[in-house]
């Protein structure tokens, strides 16, 4: 079975009409399981098994993110975002779930403990990484370091799967594609107010000195049109292109190095969608998506 598959096959876990009537479902991460499933079909690892395991560790990725999503806040008392919120944990809780099941009818069970353990090393690092962020104690490379870490982390340990000479490939490669898929969502949310902090953009801009404009901004009224006119003053969007089409470059070349071209292709076209972005002709009038 194809990998673009898989997205399909998790919807008979994630697409419940009470979930999507209260929350917004976050994204397959379909990059990072199309990667996963092509090393263990490299690696032998055919079938349902090599499925059902890429499976299992993207709908914990998915449960993962929908916690992302719940409102830290106390002070909700609108009866609909309150429910949005419960649905929220309750949909990533559920997401999570389905990898026992997966799991168990693959035969898998010693995998149960391998992804549950991943699990409390990603929650390990968000609490290092907020505590940081909460201190003002981070560089743009540190940020982006740490939360591509973050996010290879569920699929990085799948490693011993891997036949002899893949496991470093495979770790390599999978910090290669984590980066690009982060910096083109950085682009993506460019300017969003919410996610302001918690950007790239943020920290780069303190470091271009204007931490304390960055501060007043947090709580202006009218932020949105003033965070635009900084980052379009910072080049923040030619920087994020520039790191993502350096990303690129450094992801075709270690695809290159493979000793199997089939993996080789597969990489290459997974990677096809970044390579796109960087090539993309300019908005007209230089305007922040």
């Amino acid at each position: 079975m194809s990998s673009f598959h898989l997205p399909e096959l998790a919807k008979q876990y994630t697409q419940y009409d009470m979930i999507r009537l209260h929350t917004e479902v976050p994204a397959f991460p379909e990059a990072r399981s199309r990667l996963l499933l092509a090393f263990l079909h490299e690696s032998g690892n055919a079938g349902k098994s090599a499925e059902s395991l890429t499976l299992a560790v993207s709908l914990v990725q998915m449960g993962i993110d929908i916690h992302e999503m719940v409102s830290m806040s106390n002070q909700v008392k609108e009866k609909k975002a309150v429910r949005s919120r419960q649905l929220k944990v309750l949909a990533g809780d559920y997401f999570s779930s389905g990898y026992y099941h997966l799991l168990s009818e693959a035969g898998e069970i010693g995998m149960v403990e391998h992804i549950a353990g991943s699990i409390c090393e990603v929650n390990r690092l968000k609490m290092t990484l907020y505590a940081r962020i909460r201190q003002l104690k981070l560089t743009a490379e540190e940020y982006l370091q740490q939360m591509a870490g973050i996010r290879a982390q569920l699929f990085a340990r799948f490693d011993h799967l891997m036949k002899s000479g893949l496991g470093k490939a495979w770790q390599d490669i999978l910090e290669c594609f984590t980066r690009c898929e982060l910096l083109a969502d950085e682009l993506d949310q460019l300017g969003n107010p919410e996610r302001l902090r918690e950007s790239w953009a943020f920290w780069r801009m303190r470091e271009q000195g204007y931490g304390e404009l960055l501060g007043q901004l947090e709580s202006s009224a009218d932020k949105q049109e003033q965070i635009n006119a900084l980052m379009q003053k910072c080049r923040i969007k030619e920087q994020l292109l520039q790191l993502l089409d350096e990303q690129v470059g450094h992801l075709y070349e270690k695809a290159r190095r493979l000793d199997s071209d089939r993996l080789m292709q597969e990489l290459l076209q997974i990677g096809d969608p970044f390579l796109r972005l960087v090539r993309q002709p300019p908005a007209a009038g230089g305007a922040m998506r």
